[in-house]
């Protein structure tokens, strides 16, 4: 399957880099393997995890007091509630992510859980909508950027590895567009 990002890869290897721990295998028939950790819990999940529990503490007692007082008023504090889960899900859920992903000739598949224990999602498809892999940042986080891998399939762009070193993913993107291309 070939692509405009796929296709910007040469066939030479890239060294994975050092302290990497992302792994990358080929099954018998030629599947690429790809295991990408959970980035791990750090300062920035720990201060985003205590900010997400002060936040609720606030949301919480006051959306209870706008549901007892009549209920309409409580449709108010659906935004602090999605800018509360956002920062929740960015802090302690996306560290916590590990993703395995299979390329084979014809199909590939996408897992993503919580560490190895339950899985948050399943995707796949055959493996010519696979457009390629980019490294981007995701944010800033006191002026250091983040990155993050995005897996382009069809219409959809899947997250991996967020928080993992720039190198590491830039490697697994290498390994990803050398295998499509």
């Amino acid at each position: 399957a070939g692509s405009r990002l796929a296709a910007d890869v040469q066939r030479t290897s890239a060294p994975r880099p050092l302290g990497a721990r992302c792994s990358a295998s080929r099954s018998d028939a030629g599947t690429l393997l790809l295991t990408v950790p959970a980035a791990g819990i750090n300062s920035d999940s720990v201060m985003g995890g205590v900010f997400s529990i002060a936040w609720f503490s606030v949301v919480v007692p006051a959306t209870m007091s706008m549901i007892a007082s009549g209920g309409a008023a409580a449709l108010f504090m659906l935004p602090f509630w999605a800018a509360g889960g956002a920062v929740a899900k960015q802090t302690l859920l996306d560290p916590a992510k590990a993703t395995d992903l299979s390329i084979g000739e014809f199909a590939w598949e996408l897992k993503q859980g919580l560490a190895g224990t339950v899985t948050l999602k399943t995707r796949g498809g055959p493996t010519e909508e696979l457009q390629g892999a980019t490294v981007e940042v995701a944010a800033y986080v006191n002026g250091v950027p983040t990155h993050v891998l995005l897996l382009a399939g069809g219409p959809n762009t899947y997250a991996i590895g967020g928080g993992l070193p720039a190198a590491e993913l830039e490697w697994v993107a290498y390994e990803i567009n050398a295998h499509l291309a």
